[in-house]
């Protein structure tokens, strides 16, 4: 008598939820939709391509693992979206499709204060000082005495306006 033994299908995922971001990382926290104990998981990154691997960094090689429940991925670039989506397979290897997908950025580095220089009775010159963030990262800047920020054509309002520093450059106002 030749005895089979065969694994029932998994279930796809559940949304993975990706939060609590930092200059290099994020955590992605998976959805086993009520898997068995023994489903193991491949956790992909979808705009690199790349998988989550076992020291938590991004790599080419696809990584299976058994539900490590939240996971902080390591080695990331600030201020860069990142979209992630699991799926699952069984003892047989059978695969499911993709749960859905979920994104956040990681954090952007804290700027150092602006240069400030060029006063006038009616104006100040702010240059914004981008430091080591990367070149779309955008910037609003707040003037504390009036409670307003500065807009983009240098006049003071009550509604944050957001620009890189590139197109905010040196602001006169």
């Amino acid at each position: 008598t030749v005895t089979s033994n065969k694994y029932t299908l998994a279930a796809v995922p559940g949304v993975t939820t990706v939060n609590t971001p930092t200059i290099s990382t994020l955590n992605v926290a998976l959805n086993t939709n009520s898997n068995s104990v023994a489903t193991e998981y491949l956790i992909h990154e979808t705009g690199t391509g790349l998988y989550v691997q076992a020291d938590n960094t991004l790599g080419a090689a696809t990584y299976w693992q058994t539900n490590p429940g939240t996971v902080t991925v390591t080695g990331l670039s600030k201020n860069t979206s990142y979209e992630f989506e699991t799926k699952a397979r069984n003892g047989d290897a059978l695969e499911t499709a993709y749960g859905t997908a979920s994104s956040a950025y990681t954090l952007v580095s804290a700027s150092s204060e602006p240069t400030v220089d060029g006063a006038t009775t009616t104006s100040l010159n702010v240059t914004i000082n981008q430091g080591t963030n990367p070149v779309n990262t955008t910037y609003k800047i707040y003037e504390s005495t009036t409670d307003q920020y500065v807009q983009a054509d240098g006049t003071l309002g009550a509604v944050a306006a957001w620009q890189t520093g590139s197109v905010w450059g040196t602001v006169s106002g």
